[in-house]
C-alpha cells in the first residue's frame, strides 16, 4: 500500500552504504548470540525493541504523546471534527533498535520508515531518538500512519509535504503547548524542481535520491498550510470521499497557478509562519513481555521486506537472502507464528499446497486474526465451503478493513449483487485499495447497476491510474 521513508540528502545511496559497511550491522535474534528482545504494548502501539526496558517505556509514552499531538493537528488542518475519531484497529508495530549501528545495519541510508503492506500490520522502523534528527524522523514517519489512518488515498506530494511540515514538531511541556512549523534546513542543490507542477507529478519521486522533492513538498504545504487552510481543508475533505484525487485537486486548490509565485516569496520570507497550540499529552499503560525468537526473526523478516523497495539495484540479494532466511528459521521454531506465516503468504510463488496448510495452520491457532482468514479466503484450490466460512469469519472480525471490503466487493460480483459489489469496491478503493482487478470490478458493476441504483452510489474510479 504505502511506504515511505525520512533520510540523508547530498550523497548517493551506494556511496553511503559503502561507507556505512563497516560499522553498521543487522541485530541478530536472541539465540544467535543477540540481545533480547521484547514488547512493550499500549492499545496504540506494539513496540519491538532490545532497548532495556526502563528506555523502552520511556519511549513508547513518547510515542504516545506525539500520537495525540498529530491527531490534534492533522484534524485542526483538515477542519475540526471534519475527519471523525478513528478507532485503533490493531497496535501500530514500531521496532526500535538500542543504538544507531543496529539501526544503519537495518537501513543505513533511511533515519525512518513507514509502511503499511497488504495484508501485513502496519510498521515504523525508527532512528536514534538520542538527537533532534533521529526524533524529527519519528514525528515523520508517525504523521504518515496518522494520517493514513484517516485519509488513506493521500498523494505522494501531499503525503510526504504534511509528513515533512509536521516532523517541526516542537513540545513545551512546561507550558502545555505544541509549536508547527518551524523553518527546516534546505537540502543542498535548493529544490530540484522546475516548477510546483512537477511536484504533483509521479516521476518526480521515481528513484530513491529524492529529499530536495521531498523538502519542496514540505515547504509547499508548510505554505498551502499557512495561505489556503480552507483550500486544504477542502482538499482533505475530497480526498476522503473522492475516488479520483485528481479532481480533488482540481476542485479546491484554486491558487494552484500561482504555486510557483507565491512559493518564492514564502521561501525567502521573513515572517515565515508558526502555530502554537494547547496540548495535553497521551496516556499510556504499558505491558512489558519477552519476545520469543520466533517472532524477532519475523520481525527481522519484515524489515528488510520493507526496505527491500528503496534498496540500490544490486544490493538486494543478500537482504533477500537474510529475510528468507530468519523467516524460515522462524517458521522451523514456531510454525504458528501470525507474522512469519502470514510473510510467507505474501510470497505469490507458495505452493498450492503450503500455502493451505499455512493458513489452515495460522486459523486454527489464532481464530481472531482477520488477515489469516482473508488469505484463506481468497485460496482458489480451497473447496467452496472452507472458503466461504473463511470470508465469513473475515467480515465478522474486521468488517472495514480494505482488504475484507476488497473481498467482500468480489464475493458480491460473483453472486451477481451488482449494487454491493460496486458499493464495497467504491470503499475499498477509497480505503486504499488500488489494483487493476478492483478497478476492473468497478468498471463492470458501473454498467449492471440499474439506473437509479447507478445514480445513488459513487463514481467507480478511472479506468487507468493517475
Amino acid at each position: 500500500m504505502t511506504s515511505s521513508r525520512h533520510g540523508t540528502a547530498g550523497l548517493s545511496l551506494l556511496v553511503l552504504s559503502l561507507l556505512g559497511t563497516a560499522c553498521a550491522s543487522f541485530p541478530k535474534a536472541p539465540d544467535e548470540g543477540g540481545a533480547t528482545w521484547i514488547r512493550v504494548q499500549t492499545e496504540r502501539f506494539s513496540v519491538a525493541t532490545d532497548l532495556p526496558r526502563a528506555d523502552a517505556v520511556e519511549l513508547v509514552r513518547m510515542l504516545e504523546t506525539w500520537w495525540a499531538a498529530l491527531s490534534v493537528e492533522i484534524d485542526k488542518i483538515a477542519g475540526e471534527g471534519t475527519l471523525g475519531s478513528v478507532e485503533t484497529p490493531e497496535p501500530l508495530l514500531v521496532v526500535a533498535p538500542r543504538n544507531r549501528r543496529e539501526l544503519q545495519g537495518i537501513h543505513f541510508y533511511f533515519g525512518g520508515m513507514f509502511s503499511a503492506g497488504w495484508l501485513l500490520p502496519p510498521i515504523v522502523s525508527m532512528g536514534d531518538i538520542g538527537d533532534e534528527q533521529g526524533r524529527e524522523a519519528l514525528r515523520h514517519e508517525l504523521a504518515h500512519a496518522v494520517l493514513g489512518q484517516h485519509v488513506p488515498r493521500v498523494p505522494r506530494w501531499f503525503n510526504e509535504g504534511l509528513a515533512e511540515y509536521l516532523q517541526t514538531g516542537e513540545l513545551d511541556a512546561k507550558a502545555g503547548t505544541v509549536r508547527w512549523g518551524a523553518r527546516t534546513t534546505e537540502p543542498p542543490g535548493g529544490l530540484g524542481l522546475s516548477s510546483t507542477r512537477a511536484l504533483l507529478d509521479p516521476r518526480s519521486w521515481a528513484g530513491n535520491e529524492y529529499a530536495p522533492v521531498q523538502f519542496a513538498a514540505g515547504l509547499l504545504v508548510h505554505m498551502l498550510v499557512s495561505k489556503h487552510p480552507s483550500e486544504v481543508a477542502c482538499y482533505l475533505g475530497h480526498l476522503r470521499a473522492d475516488t479520483d484525487p485528481g479532481r480533488a485537486v482540481n476542485a479546491c486548490f484554486s491558487s494552484r497557478d500561482k504555486w510557483d509565485f507565491e512559493l518564492g516569496a514564502y521561501r525567502y520570507s521573513f515572517s515565515y509562519k508558526t502555530v502554537t497550540l494547547p496540548f495535553t499529552g497521551g496516556r499510556s499503560d504499558p505491558r512489558v513481555s519477552t519476545m520469543s525468537p520466533a517472532s524477532v526473526l519475523a520481525t527481522f523478516a519484515l524489515l528488510d521486506r520493507m526496505v527491500l523497495g528503496g534498496e540500490e539495484p544490486g544490493l538486494g540479494s543478500a537482504r533477500r537472502n537474510r529475510m528468507a532466511r530468519n523467516l524460515q528459521r522462524a517458521l522451523e521454531l514456531d510454525p504458528d507464528e501470525p507474522l512469519a506465516g502470514l510473510l510467507l503468504l505474501a510470497d505469490e510463488g507458495v505452493a498450492p499446497a503450503r500455502r493451505a496448510a499455512v493458513t489452515a495452520a495460522l486459523t486454527e491457532a489464532h481464530p481472531g486474526n482477520w488477515r489469516a482468514w482473508v488469505r484463506r479466503a481468497e485460496d482458489d484450490d480451497l473447496p467452496d465451503a472452507d472458503r466461504r466460512q473463511a470470508y465469513e469469519n473475515a467480515l465478522r472480525l474486521a468488517p472495514d478493513r480494505v482488504e475484507v471490503l476488497r473481498l467482500a466487493a468480489f464475493v458480491a460480483a460473483g453472486e451477481e449483487r451488482w449494487t454491493d459489489a460496486r458499493e464495497l469496491g467504491t470503499k475499498a478503493w477509497l480505503a486504499g485499495a488500488s489494483d487493476s482487478e478492483l478497478r476492473e470490478l468497478l468498471v463492470a458493476a458501473k454498467w449492471r447497476v440499474s439506473p437509479a441504483d447507478r445514480a445513488r452510489t459513487a463514481s467507480p474510479p478511472p479506468p487507468s491510474p493517475r
